[in-house]
C-alpha cells in the first residue's frame, strides 16, 4: 500500500503530479469534499451491511432484509496502486446483469467514480428497486489479473446503505454523506509540502426531542498504532486508546472494525466501519469532524512516526450515516431549494436556471410544483415527483434581457412541515458576454518577509482558450451555493530544473475580472508554476459584471526566479466576448 511504501514514490510524483479539481474531474489528490448525497423520513430504519479488509477481488457481501427498501445503494473501494493506473471495477446484484464503472485516475471524468490521493478510488451504485426481501448477494470484481491491467484492484470494502420501511419501527430522518478526502501529513512525499489535517461533514438537524441517533463511518487507508479522530458536535467519539499511545489518543482507525466504542471488534486490514451511539448528541444542526491527528506536543506539527505517534500518515473518509429518531412525530414531507444557480444568461439568449430540490422528512403522496419568477413574473411552473433518494436538480429556461434581474424559484407541497425554507432566490446582470480577464501581482513570503523587488513580464502568445460552453454546476460536480466559496485544491510544489535550497510559503495575489457585460457563472482559476499545475480555485458563485476578486494563492516552493501562469476558465466553461486576456504569465522572483 502506498501509505507504508510513500518514499518508494517520490520521484514519479514529483514529475507526473497534475490535480484535477472537482469542478473538471473527479479525481482530486486532496480529496473529494463529502456532500449529502440522500436524505428523508422513513417509517423503519437504515440499515448497513458490509465486508470489510484489503481483499483480492472477488469480494461478496451477503445479507438478509425484511421488507423491499425504499432507497438503497452499494460502495466499493478500490486501492489502484498509482494515481495514474486505470482500469474497471463491476458489480453485481442478485440475478440483475452487472455494471461496470470505469477507473481513469486522473483523467477519470464520470461522476460514479471519486478518486483521491495515489489512486485510492470510491465508487457507488444505486442499488433501489433491485434488492428484495430475504437473501440479497452484492459482488464486485476488478480489472486485477486482466492482461495489460496495471491497476492493483484491491478491494478495501464492499458496503450497502438500505432504507427499509417497517410500519412496526419508529419514524427515523436520515442523512447520508459521500466523498473521498485525502487527510494527510507534509512529509508524506518528499519535498511535496501540502497538508490536510482534518475535514468536515455538515447533516440536517432535528428541533423535536432525540429518542435515538446513529452515526455510522468508514474510512480507508487506516493503520493501527497511529491515532486518528472523529468528534460529533465538538465531543469526541470512541474510547481512549491504551497501551502504547499517548495519553488521552483515541485510534478510531485501527484496523479493527466496530471496536471504537469498546469490544474486541472485527479485524479489517486498512479500513475502519464503526457505528457511534449519539443521541445526547444530537440536535438542531449537526457536525462530523474527522481528524487524522492531534498535535499534542505543541510543536506546529502531527508526528505518525516513533514509539508514539501523534497521527495518521494517510487517512479517507469515505461514506458517514446520520440515523434520528425524533420524538413524538408524525411523517410528513419537509421541502427545500437551495444553490441556485445562472448559466447563459446573456441579452437575446437562452439561460439555464437549476436549483437543488431537497426533502428532508416523508416522501409526498403527491408530485410539488416548483415555480420559477423573473422580476416577481412567473415564467415556469413544473410538476416535479419527489426522488427517493430525497435529493435532486430542478430546471427552468428564460429568455434574457438586458438589465439586472432577481430570478427566484419557490416549491410547494400539501403538508409540508416546515416552509421557511422552500424558496431560493439570486440577481443577475444581463448584457453583452462576459469577459475574463487575469492579472500577476509579486510573490511575497507568507511569513511576512515582504514582496520579490524585481519581476520581468513574458511574452505571452494570445490564444482561444473557450472549448465551448459545459454545465460546471451539474451534477456533483458542482458542489456549489450562491455565496462565493474560495476552494483550494492543491498548493503542491514542483522542483525546477536547477532549483536549490529549503521550501518556503509564499502568498501570490492575483486578480480576477470580468470586464463583460453579464454575470460569469462559476469557473475555475488554475495556476501553474515552472510548466506544472499547482493550484485550482473554485468561484463557486462566478463573477458579476464588472466585478474583481482578488485571491491570494498560496504556493511553496524555493526562493529564486520562477514562471508563472494564472488562467482564468481553462476548461472554457464561460462563453465570453474576447478569450485573448484569460491568461497571465511572467517570470517572477520569490524572496
Amino acid at each position: 500500500m502506498y501509505y507504508a511504501r510513500h518514499h518508494q514514490i517520490v520521484l514519479c510524483i514529483l514529475l507526473s503530479l497534475i490535480l484535477i479539481g472537482p469542478s473538471s474531474a473527479l479525481y482530486d489528490f486532496e480529496g473529494v469534499p463529502f456532500d449529502v448525497t440522500a436524505q428523508g423520513e422513513v417509517q423503519g430504519d437504515v440499515r448497513t451491511f458490509g465486508t470489510y479488509g484489503l481483499a483480492i477481488p472477488p469480494v461478496e457481501c451477503s445479507f438478509s432484509l425484511n421488507h423491499t427498501p425504499r432507497y438503497a445503494r452499494a460502495y466499493c473501494g478500490v486501492w489502484g496502486g498509482n494515481e495514474r493506473y486505470t482500469g474497471w471495477v463491476e458489480m453485481t446484484v442478485n440475478d440483475h446483469p452487472p455494471v461496470r464503472v470505469s477507473l481513469g485516475g486522473v483523467d477519470d471524468a464520470g461522476d460514479a467514480a471519486l478518486i483521491s490521493g495515489h489512486g485510492v478510488a470510491w465508487e457507488g451504485w444505486d442499488l433501489t428497486g433491485l434488492l428484495r426481501p430475504g437473501e440479497n448477494t452484492v459482488t464486485v470484481t476488478t480489472s486485477r489479473g486482466e492482461t495489460g491491467n496495471r491497476l492493483d484492484g484491491r478491494v478495501y470494502a464492499l458496503q450497502v446503505v438500505a432504507v427499509e420501511e417497517d410500519p412496526a419501527r419508529p419514524l427515523t430522518r436520515y442523512w447520508i454523506a459521500e466523498g473521498n478526502e485525502n487527510l494527510h501529513g507534509e512529509g508524506w512525499a518528499g519535498d511535496l509540502q501540502t497538508r490536510k489535517d482534518e475535514t468536515s461533514i455538515s447533516f440536517g438537524g432535528v428541533k423535536e426531542q432525540v429518542a435515538g441517533a446513529r452515526l455510522t463511518l468508514l474510512l480507508l487507508a487506516t493503520q493501527k498504532g497511529q491515532p486518528d479522530y472523529a468528534t460529533f458536535n465538538g465531543h469526541d467519539l470512541g474510547s481512549v486508546a491504551g497501551g502504547e499511545y499517548l495519553p488521552g489518543a483515541r485510534d478510531i482507525g485501527d484496523e479493527r472494525s466496530f471496536n471504537a466504542d469498546g469490544g474486541e471488534g472485527t479485524r479489517s486490514r486498512y479500513v475502519d466501519a464503526e457505528t457511534f451511539d449519539v443521541t445526547d448528541l444530537a440536535g438542531e444542526t449537526n457536525t462530523l469532524t474527522i481528524a487524522r491527528g492531534r498535535d499534542l506536543d505543541g510543536d506546529g506539527s502531527i508526528s505518525s512516526t516513533g514509539a508514539t505517534p501523534e497521527g495518521e500518515d494517510y487517512l479517507h473518509p469515505v461514506l458517514a450515516v446520520l440515523a434520528v429518531q425524533p420524538a413524538a412525530t408524525s411523517p410528513a414531507p419537509d421541502l427545500s431549494l437551495g444553490d441556485l444557480a445562472v448559466s447563459g444568461a446573456y441579452t437575446g439568449r437562452t439561460a439555464d436556471l437549476q436549483a437543488v430540490l431537497r426533502n428532508a422528512g416523508s416522501l409526498p403522496g403527491a408530485p410539488v410544483t416548483v415555480r420559477w419568477t423573473v422580476d416577481g413574473a412567473v415564467i415556469a411552473e413544473e410538476t416535479v415527483v419527489p426522488a427517493a433518494r430525497g435529493v435532486q436538480t430542478v430546471h427552468a429556461t428564460w429568455d434574457a434581457v438586458e438589465g439586472r434581474h432577481e430570478i427566484a424559484a419557490v416549491v410547494s407541497a400539501a403538508g409540508d412541515r416546515g416552509t421557511g425554507d422552500n424558496g431560493v432566490a439570486r440577481s443577475v446582470t444581463v448584457g453583452a458576454l462576459p469577459d475574463l480577464a487575469v492579472d500577476i501581482d509579486e510573490p511575497y513570503r507568507a511569513d511576512g518577509a515582504g514582496p520579490a523587488p524585481t519581476s520581468s513580464p513574458l511574452p505571452f502568445p494570445l490564444a482561444a482558450w473557450a472549448l465551448g460552453v459545459a454545465a460546471l454546476a451539474a451534477g456533483r460536480k458542482s458542489r456549489g451555493t450562491c455565496l462565493l466559496v474560495l476552494l483550494l485544491v492543491a498548493a503542491v510544489t514542483v522542483v525546477p530544473a536547477g532549483a536549490a535550497g529549503a521550501y518556503e510559503q509564499y502568498e501570490v495575489p492575483v486578480e480576477v475580472k470580468n470586464l463583460g457585460g453579464s454575470d460569469a457563472a462559476p469557473f475555475q482559476v488554475t495556476v501553474y508554476l515552472d510548466g506544472e499545475k499547482v493550484a485550482a480555485l473554485s468561484l463557486e458563485a462566478g463573477l458579476a459584471a464588472g466585478g474583481t476578486e482578488h485571491l491570494k494563492v498560496p504556493l511553496s516552493t524555493t526562493p529564486g526566479d520562477h514562471t508563472l501562469r494564472v488562467v482564468a476558465d481553462e476548461n472554457g466553461v464561460i462563453e465570453e466576448s474576447d478569450t485573448n486576456n484569460n491568461a497571465a504569465e511572467g517570470r517572477y522572483a520569490f524572496p
